[in-house]
């Protein structure tokens, strides 16, 4: 309920300092703009205002998806946010990392995490069942970018991971933690075909 109420009281202070500032930067008749306002205030419940931001918020996450992953060896099908999104984020989805690059980038690496492990969001708990000649796939704007495995190495958890791909070729680097070891990462390395 507390959580209701701040958000109550946001949205009137965010709408109300957007009426002050509508109103000095037009020199717009102020009685106009106050009976609007009040017009606008009165006629939808705070519910509404409510319900509308939240909405507003999911359906922008829902238009932020760049893209969607397919790993037909493992039945995954996730989609992919785009880096600024919120649901673009490892406790929540496979992560489209800051240093990637789009699949349709010359030479550019597509990098994902993901989570291993027993719980629903361990969408890579069974990337190590991937080798050498298995198929990634990636849409992107209405384009199928096909990866096949050439590559597959633990690298320390140290914070940062070593990436070795050909770099005159476009690729995916998958990773997560090393679900034999969680003190490594799992890291596996496709070429677009």
């Amino acid at each position: 309920m507390f959580y209701s109420v701040k958000r109550i009281i946001f949205v009137f202070c965010t709408l109300w300092s957007s009426f002050v500032v509508y109103n000095l930067s037009n020199f717009v008749n102020n009685e106009e703009l106050i009976e609007n306002f009040e017009k606008n205030i009165n006629n939808s419940s705070s519910n509404d205002v409510v319900n509308e931001l939240v909405n507003n918020n999911q359906n922008m996450d829902k238009e932020n998806v760049v893209m969607t992953l397919s790993i037909p060896k493992l039945n995954i099908n996730n989609k992919i946010y785009s880096k600024d999104s919120t649901e673009n984020n490892i406790d929540k989805n496979v992560q489209l990392m800051s240093m990637s690059d789009m699949p349709d980038f010359i030479n550019g690496n597509v990098i994902l995490g993901g989570h291993s492990g027993t719980g629903k969001l361990a969408y890579f708990k069974r990337l190590n069942e991937l080798v050498v000649g298995d198929f990634v796939v990636l849409n992107y704007k209405e384009k199928e970018f096909v990866y096949r495995i050439v590559n597959s190495y633990i690298d320390d958890k140290d914070g940062h991971i070593v990436i070795s791909r050909n770099l005159d070729k476009n690729s995916i680097t998958l990773f997560t933690c090393n679900p034999n070891d969680k003190n490594n990462y799992l890291v596996i390395i496709g070429e677009l075909v």
